[in-house]
């Protein structure tokens, strides 16, 4: 019995670790709610004024800073979640696409694609992709069935060194609508061929395939505060429930005892990052950053708690 007990303690401490650092590579951003821009590929609508680009795009599998740049800017309102990007490109008369077919290969031209985890459930195969190329040539694909085709739009524009996109996605495509707070794996790809020069530059760089869905981005709906705050809802409900155990606990093994002081340090250590979180939180990275922190604080409560019950069970 104590070895079956010893086995389940380590499988739970395996996953509280793994939670702590779940978040570690991953990149995410806010999806603010804005006005539907019109959709003509030219990304001067007033609209996107409002919603912060985002860089950093990196070079695919290497992890290099992608050259020339990409800016990826995203948003909703109560029907759609809008895409804009903008792809600075020195070589525009080699930037060519020819496929003009719906679902073709765009990839192997120049395109962007984007993914979608919706609810961030990480199945094998469980996302959304959306891709594009240069003509407005679609190919998409839901829990890849390429089959499958959605009713979104997308609008292309050509200058003299960029090529801007704009995408509108119908949350009826997606088969949900988000609240605020919600969180979606999510990712992007520019794929880019100049002739000679074929590259991939991604926004959330993946640890081991882009089409992996444990290697998404994420995005935040509405309010990043609100999404952390639900995690430490989660666990100060917890700490709550486990109060009556833990006094009798502390009694029997005295306050000095590491455990106890490891597991009544929780709701501390709960409350300072709760305001943190009320405070403000200005960007994905500041989020992941409270993310990582209120994830190691659920593993070290988790952690001393079975570390009490193993005392427990030894002492008697």
């Amino acid at each position: 019995m104590r070895s079956f007990i010893v086995c389940l303690a380590l499988l739970a401490l395996g996953a509280a670790a793994e939670a702590a650092t779940d978040w570690g590579a991953a990149r995410a951003a806010l999806c603010p709610s804005a006005a539907a821009p019109v959709i003509d590929g030219k990304l001067d609508d007033p609209a996107w004024q409002a919603v912060p680009p985002l860089a950093g795009f990196v070079t695919y599998p290497e992890g290099g800073p992608a050259d020339p740049p990409t800016t990826l800017r995203i948003a909703h309102d109560d029907g759609a979640i809008f895409i804009g990007l903008s792809c600075a490109e020195p070589d525009m008369a080699a930037a060519k696409s020819a496929a003009a077919e719906t679902d073709a290969d765009v990839f192997e031209e120049n395109c962007a694609v984007v993914v979608f985890d919706v609810g961030r459930e990480r199945r094998q195969h469980g996302f959304i992709e959306l891709a594009a190329n240069l003509l407005g040539t679609k190919h998409d694909a839901f829990d890849d069935d390429h089959s499958w085709n959605g009713t979104w739009r997308v609008a292309v524009q050509r200058g003299a060194d960029s090529w801007t996109m704009e995408m509108a996605i119908p949350f009826a495509d997606l088969r949900r609508r988000p609240e605020s707070g919600d969180l979606w794996g999510f990712n992007a790809a520019r794929y880019r061929n100049t002739g000679d020069v074929e590259q991939v530059f991604v926004w959330s760089r993946p640890r081991d395939g882009f089409w992996n869905t444990e290697n998404f981005g994420c995005v935040v709906f509405d309010s990043l505060e609100r999404n952390l705050a639900r995690d430490l809802d989660r666990l100060e409900q917890r700490v709550a429930a486990d109060q009556p155990y833990l006094a009798g606990v502390a009694r029997k093994f005295g306050p000095d005892d590491q455990y106890v002081r490891g597991a009544l340090a929780a709701p501390t250590i709960a409350a300072e990052l709760r305001g943190r979180v009320e405070n403000g939180v200005k960007d994905g990275d500041a989020w992941r950053e409270l993310k990582v922190a209120i994830a190691r604080a659920e593993a070290e409560y988790e952690d001393a708690m079975w570390n009490l019950r193993f005392e427990e069970l030894f002492a008697d």
